[in-house]
């Protein structure tokens, strides 16, 4: 069943600018990439596939039209949510907190943005995305399990919740998220933490397979577009006291570097190093570019946070 859906959808997808009428029936709505440049640096979606899988109880037209492609609906909207943290730097784009009940309880991760921001990211997915829809009323449990089995089969890319947990690009689109969110309530996590309150470490997360990006191998610091894609990750790791174990491959690094062991053993104290990485220039690189990120330094401090990569590329970061 779920195949023939699929097929449905990919058939039936139109540029939303071009999408004139949307149903009152609840059911599933696909979401496609149909622009240049994807926002999520490294990922290349295909023409044809499917980046969202979403449902409505209600209608599409008060999923899709007047909530995800609406301007000033982010705090609504996961998916615009998504899309403004994935263009907030290259738009500019200014979080601020979905509204004071979140401020109080220090909600970080319900933020919308401003309203010049919320024009400039309906303008973006009225301008890039696609979209179909499948009337399917049924019961909700029905219409859940429907969703549940497309995503497994597809693996959306923005689909980053607990029904697409094999998404390579889920631990990035989280950590761009939870780094927009943190701006948009001042950054809480600019003060220092008292001792007692640093969160201890959570039970180790299984391995992830990072993917990466452009590498530019004429870079002076050979290694550092390799690390700045783990920023993010990094940051929400260290932010929330959770292991992070990355498999990064060895591609990347014999792409700008002819070593024969890039493993390193990296300490910082508060931010700052704290063990002698003067043999190991990957360790130096990525030293560089933490100290040069304020949410990483300020996730860092009051802690003792141990950054490794061993001879298997495997990239871990324990407290």
């Amino acid at each position: 069943m779920s195949d023939k859906i699929i097929e449905k959808l990919v058939s039936e997808r139109k540029s939303y600018k071009e999408t004139t009428t949307f149903s009152d029936e609840p059911g599933i709505y696909a979401l496609f990439f149909m622009g240049k440049d994807f926002p999520l640096e490294g990922c290349k979606p295909k023409a044809d596939e499917i980046i969202y899988i979403g449902k409505t109880e209600s209608s599409q037209a008060s999923r899709d039209r007047d909530t995800h492609f609406a301007t000033g609906k982010t705090g609504s909207s996961t998916l615009r949510r998504s899309f403004g943290a994935m263009l907030r730097k290259q738009m500019n784009l200014k979080p601020v907190p979905r509204g004071q009940a979140d401020i109080e309880k220090n909600r970080t991760s319900h933020f919308k943005f401003d309203n010049t921001s919320e024009v400039k990211i309906t303008d973006w997915m009225t301008s890039n995305l696609g979209l179909s829809f499948y009337p399917y009323s049924r019961p909700v449990a029905e219409i859940d399990h429907l969703e549940t089995e497309l995503i497994s089969a597809l693996t959306p890319i923005l689909n980053i919740d607990r029904k697409n947990p094999s998404n390579p690009w889920k631990p990035i689109i989280q950590a761009l998220r939870k780094e927009t969110g943190l701006m948009a309530y001042g950054n809480p996590l600019s003060s220092t933490p008292k001792a007692a309150s640093v969160a201890k470490p959570k039970p180790e997360t299984p391995k992830q397979t990072f993917t990466m990006g452009p590498i530019d191998s004429a870079n002076v610091h050979k290694y550092e577009d390799i690390w700045k894609q783990i920023i993010p990750a990094t940051t929400d790791a260290v932010s929330n006291g959770n292991l992070l174990e990355l498999n990064l491959g060895r591609t990347a690094f014999d792409r700008v570097g002819n070593r024969k062991s890039y493993s390193f053993r990296l300490e910082l104290n508060n931010g700052s190093v704290a063990n002698n990485i003067g043999g190991s220039a990957v360790a130096r690189d990525l030293a560089r570019v933490l100290e040069s990120n304020a949410l990483f330094m300020n996730a860092a401090k009051g802690k003792k946070v141990v950054l490794r990569l061993d001879g298997k590329f495997t990239f871990t970061v324990t407290f």
